[in-house]
Protein backbone atom coordinates (compact mmCIF):
# COMPACT_ATOMS: atom_id res chain seq x y z
CA UNK A 1 0.00 0.00 0.00
CA UNK A 2 1.15 3.66 -0.37
CA UNK A 3 0.85 5.86 2.17
CA UNK A 4 2.44 9.72 1.34
CA UNK A 5 4.01 8.73 -1.70
CA UNK A 6 5.97 5.91 0.23
CA UNK A 7 4.90 2.72 -0.07
CA UNK A 8 3.92 0.51 3.73
CA UNK A 9 2.94 -2.81 4.90
CA UNK A 10 -0.13 -2.90 6.19
CA UNK A 11 -2.27 -5.84 7.59
CA UNK A 12 -4.38 -8.32 5.50
CA UNK A 13 -8.35 -7.71 5.07
CA UNK A 14 -8.49 -10.42 8.06
CA UNK A 15 -5.51 -9.56 9.99
CA UNK A 16 -7.26 -6.28 9.87
CA UNK A 17 -10.90 -7.97 11.27
CA UNK A 18 -8.81 -10.30 13.95
CA UNK A 19 -7.04 -6.83 15.08
CA UNK A 20 -10.54 -4.87 15.36
CA UNK A 21 -12.19 -7.34 17.25
CA UNK A 22 -9.37 -7.67 19.87
CA UNK A 23 -9.95 -4.18 20.22
CA UNK A 24 -13.47 -4.18 20.24
CA UNK A 25 -13.45 -6.30 23.27
CA UNK A 26 -10.15 -5.16 25.00
CA UNK A 27 -11.92 -1.60 25.26
CA UNK A 28 -15.45 -3.22 26.62
CA UNK A 29 -13.80 -4.28 29.16
CA UNK A 30 -10.23 -2.19 29.64
CA UNK A 31 -10.28 0.02 32.79
CA UNK A 32 -6.76 2.47 34.32
CA UNK A 33 -8.01 0.43 37.52
CA UNK A 34 -6.97 -3.41 36.78
CA UNK A 35 -6.38 -3.69 33.01
CA UNK A 36 -9.91 -6.20 32.18
CA UNK A 37 -11.53 -7.78 35.03
CA UNK A 38 -14.45 -5.49 35.33
CA UNK A 39 -18.17 -4.78 34.21
CA UNK A 40 -18.71 -4.35 30.52
CA UNK A 41 -18.38 -0.37 29.20
CA UNK A 42 -20.49 1.25 26.24
CA UNK A 43 -18.53 3.90 25.64
CA UNK A 44 -16.82 3.63 22.42
CA UNK A 45 -18.69 0.65 21.49
CA UNK A 46 -20.69 1.69 18.36
CA UNK A 47 -17.77 3.66 16.56
CA UNK A 48 -15.28 0.43 16.88
CA UNK A 49 -17.77 -1.69 15.90
CA UNK A 50 -18.25 0.88 12.47
CA UNK A 51 -14.82 0.14 11.69
CA UNK A 52 -15.54 -3.27 11.77
CA UNK A 53 -18.41 -2.95 9.18
CA UNK A 54 -16.65 -0.74 7.43
CA UNK A 55 -13.47 -2.75 6.91
CA UNK A 56 -16.00 -5.62 5.54
CA UNK A 57 -17.50 -3.88 3.08
CA UNK A 58 -14.10 -1.65 2.00
CA UNK A 59 -13.01 -5.54 1.37
CA UNK A 60 -15.94 -7.49 0.75
CA UNK A 61 -13.91 -8.50 -2.64
CA UNK A 62 -10.73 -10.20 -1.60
CA UNK A 63 -11.87 -11.23 2.21
CA UNK A 64 -10.71 -15.06 2.43
CA UNK A 65 -13.89 -15.67 5.11
CA UNK A 66 -12.47 -19.30 5.30
CA UNK A 67 -8.49 -17.71 6.29
CA UNK A 68 -10.58 -15.46 8.69
CA UNK A 69 -11.60 -18.65 10.50
CA UNK A 70 -8.36 -20.32 10.15
CA UNK A 71 -6.35 -17.97 11.57
CA UNK A 72 -8.30 -16.64 14.48
CA UNK A 73 -8.69 -20.33 15.69
CA UNK A 74 -4.40 -20.38 15.66
CA UNK A 75 -4.73 -17.38 17.77
CA UNK A 76 -7.36 -18.64 20.06
CA UNK A 77 -9.85 -15.83 18.94
CA UNK A 78 -12.19 -17.86 17.48
CA UNK A 79 -14.80 -16.45 19.87
CA UNK A 80 -13.94 -12.88 19.90
CA UNK A 81 -13.99 -12.54 16.38
CA UNK A 82 -17.39 -14.49 15.92
CA UNK A 83 -19.07 -11.83 19.26
CA UNK A 84 -17.48 -8.89 16.97
CA UNK A 85 -19.05 -10.22 13.79
CA UNK A 86 -22.32 -11.15 15.29
CA UNK A 87 -22.71 -7.76 16.96
CA UNK A 88 -21.78 -6.13 13.51
CA UNK A 89 -24.54 -7.95 11.79
CA UNK A 90 -27.48 -7.15 14.50
CA UNK A 91 -26.43 -3.36 14.82
CA UNK A 92 -25.88 -2.74 11.20
CA UNK A 93 -27.88 -4.95 9.32
CA UNK A 94 -28.58 -8.57 7.90
CA UNK A 95 -27.01 -8.35 4.54
CA UNK A 96 -26.32 -11.44 2.52
CA UNK A 97 -22.89 -11.25 2.52
CA UNK A 98 -22.30 -10.76 6.10
CA UNK A 99 -25.03 -13.29 7.51
CA UNK A 100 -23.59 -16.07 5.30
CA UNK A 101 -20.35 -15.44 6.67
CA UNK A 102 -21.66 -15.18 10.07
CA UNK A 103 -23.57 -18.66 9.47
CA UNK A 104 -20.20 -20.57 8.27
CA UNK A 105 -18.02 -18.62 11.00
CA UNK A 106 -19.96 -19.42 13.93
CA UNK A 107 -18.06 -22.22 15.92
CA UNK A 108 -19.99 -24.70 18.07
CA UNK A 109 -18.86 -22.62 21.58
CA UNK A 110 -20.34 -19.78 20.65
CA UNK A 111 -22.19 -18.54 23.42
CA UNK A 112 -25.60 -16.66 21.79
CA UNK A 113 -26.51 -15.20 25.07
CA UNK A 114 -23.74 -13.44 25.77
CA UNK A 115 -24.05 -11.60 22.40
CA UNK A 116 -27.78 -10.68 23.61
CA UNK A 117 -26.53 -9.64 26.39
CA UNK A 118 -23.87 -7.64 25.64
CA UNK A 119 -25.98 -6.23 22.39
CA UNK A 120 -28.46 -5.29 25.72
CA UNK A 121 -25.27 -3.43 27.55
CA UNK A 122 -24.04 -1.28 24.29
CA UNK A 123 -26.65 0.59 24.32
CA UNK A 124 -26.87 1.24 28.07
CA UNK A 125 -24.79 4.80 29.24
CA UNK A 126 -22.84 3.40 32.51
CA UNK A 127 -22.46 6.79 33.46
CA UNK A 128 -26.50 6.63 33.88
CA UNK A 129 -26.57 4.07 36.79
CA UNK A 130 -23.97 3.67 40.38
CA UNK A 131 -20.82 1.40 38.98
CA UNK A 132 -20.41 -1.89 39.89
CA UNK A 133 -17.43 -2.48 41.70
CA UNK A 134 -14.39 -4.84 41.45
CA UNK A 135 -15.50 -6.74 44.73
CA UNK A 136 -19.65 -6.89 43.75
CA UNK A 137 -17.93 -8.59 40.29
CA UNK A 138 -15.47 -11.25 42.31
CA UNK A 139 -18.00 -12.04 45.07
CA UNK A 140 -21.25 -12.39 42.48
CA UNK A 141 -18.98 -14.23 40.38
CA UNK A 142 -17.18 -16.61 42.47
CA UNK A 143 -18.07 -20.49 41.78
CA UNK A 144 -19.80 -21.04 44.95
CA UNK A 145 -21.68 -19.42 47.99
CA UNK A 146 -19.05 -19.97 50.06
CA UNK A 147 -16.26 -18.32 48.02
CA UNK A 148 -18.38 -15.16 47.37
CA UNK A 149 -19.07 -15.40 51.10
CA UNK A 150 -15.17 -15.60 51.88
CA UNK A 151 -14.66 -12.48 49.38
CA UNK A 152 -17.20 -10.21 50.93
CA UNK A 153 -15.97 -10.86 54.24
CA UNK A 154 -12.31 -9.94 53.13
CA UNK A 155 -13.60 -6.85 51.63
CA UNK A 156 -15.71 -5.62 54.72
CA UNK A 157 -12.82 -6.59 57.21
CA UNK A 158 -9.40 -5.99 55.93
CA UNK A 159 -6.33 -6.14 57.25
CA UNK A 160 -5.79 -2.80 59.98
CA UNK A 161 -3.31 -1.20 57.60
CA UNK A 162 -5.87 -1.31 54.96
CA UNK A 163 -8.28 -0.03 57.48
CA UNK A 164 -5.86 2.60 58.70
CA UNK A 165 -5.10 4.39 55.24
CA UNK A 166 -8.73 3.95 54.29
CA UNK A 167 -10.35 5.87 57.58
CA UNK A 168 -7.16 7.89 57.88
CA UNK A 169 -6.52 6.66 61.36
CA UNK A 170 -3.28 5.66 62.97
CA UNK A 171 -3.14 1.96 62.64
CA UNK A 172 -2.32 1.93 66.66
CA UNK A 173 -5.06 3.80 67.97
CA UNK A 174 -8.33 2.11 69.51
CA UNK A 175 -10.49 4.16 67.03
CA UNK A 176 -9.65 1.50 64.85
CA UNK A 177 -11.77 -1.23 66.41
CA UNK A 178 -14.55 1.03 66.06
CA UNK A 179 -14.07 1.48 62.38
CA UNK A 180 -14.57 -2.57 62.52
CA UNK A 181 -17.81 -2.12 63.84
CA UNK A 182 -18.70 0.68 61.34
CA UNK A 183 -17.49 -1.03 58.33
CA UNK A 184 -20.00 -3.23 57.23
CA UNK A 185 -22.61 -0.28 57.78
CA UNK A 186 -20.33 1.88 55.64
CA UNK A 187 -19.85 -0.70 52.78
CA UNK A 188 -23.95 -1.68 52.53
CA UNK A 189 -24.71 2.30 52.60
CA UNK A 190 -22.19 3.54 49.84
CA UNK A 191 -23.04 0.79 47.41
CA UNK A 192 -27.27 0.39 48.28
CA UNK A 193 -28.14 2.18 44.96
CA UNK A 194 -25.91 -0.95 43.38
CA UNK A 195 -27.16 -3.44 45.44
CA UNK A 196 -30.55 -2.83 44.99
CA UNK A 197 -30.37 -3.97 41.20
CA UNK A 198 -29.06 -7.42 41.63
CA UNK A 199 -29.89 -8.25 38.01
CA UNK A 200 -27.02 -5.49 36.58
CA UNK A 201 -24.63 -7.00 38.84
CA UNK A 202 -25.52 -10.60 37.59
CA UNK A 203 -25.30 -9.76 34.12
CA UNK A 204 -21.57 -7.56 34.86
CA UNK A 205 -20.33 -11.05 36.24
CA UNK A 206 -21.56 -12.84 33.40
CA UNK A 207 -19.83 -11.06 31.11
CA UNK A 208 -16.65 -10.76 33.13
CA UNK A 209 -16.60 -14.59 33.64
CA UNK A 210 -16.89 -14.20 29.38
CA UNK A 211 -13.85 -12.13 28.70
CA UNK A 212 -12.00 -14.04 31.14
CA UNK A 213 -12.73 -17.26 29.77
CA UNK A 214 -10.77 -16.16 26.54
CA UNK A 215 -7.76 -17.61 27.44
CA UNK A 216 -4.77 -16.60 26.62
CA UNK A 217 -6.09 -13.08 25.73
CA UNK A 218 -7.74 -12.13 29.01
CA UNK A 219 -7.54 -14.59 31.76
CA UNK A 220 -4.11 -13.20 32.77
CA UNK A 221 -5.14 -10.12 34.02
CA UNK A 222 -7.13 -11.55 36.16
Amino acid sequence: MELSRARTLVLSPEDLLIHLSLHFIKHRFSSPESGYNLCFISKGALAQLCDIIRAIRKYRDSMNWGKLQLQAKKAGMEDVVCMSLYLVKEIFGKGQMLSTAINEFLPGTFDTDIACLMLKKIFMKEDSFPPVTKFMIRSFGENTLQDGLKNIFRIMFPPPEILSDRYSIPVNSMKLYLCYFMRPFDVLFRHRETLSDLTRIKDDTTLTRWVCSQDPLFKGNN
